[in-house]
């Protein structure tokens, strides 16, 4: 079993999973992937995954850290 992630990265989406697959590349693809926890907020119905549903998850969140980035952002490498 792996160590406990470093940082929780929350991505919240509608209905975008080209600009998706894009931003959980760039997190996939950081020097050290293994201390980075990617949690997926799907709306699957268009209501809206709103600031209290993040902060609901945010709780349950494995990493020291939480960072919230948007479905059409990129996490920068080094």
């Amino acid at each position: 079993m792996g160590a406990q992630p470093f940082i929780t990265v929350m991505t919240r989406t509608h209905k975008r999973p080209a600009q998706l697959a894009v931003c959980s590349a760039s997190i996939a693809g950081q020097s050290r992937p293994e201390l980075l926890e990617h949690v997926i907020l799907r709306d699957e119905v268009g209501l809206g995954v709103g600031e209290a549903n993040t902060l609901y998850y945010t709780a349950d969140a494995a990493g020291q850290y939480v960072w919230q980035l948007d479905d059409d952002d990129v996490m920068a490498s080094e």
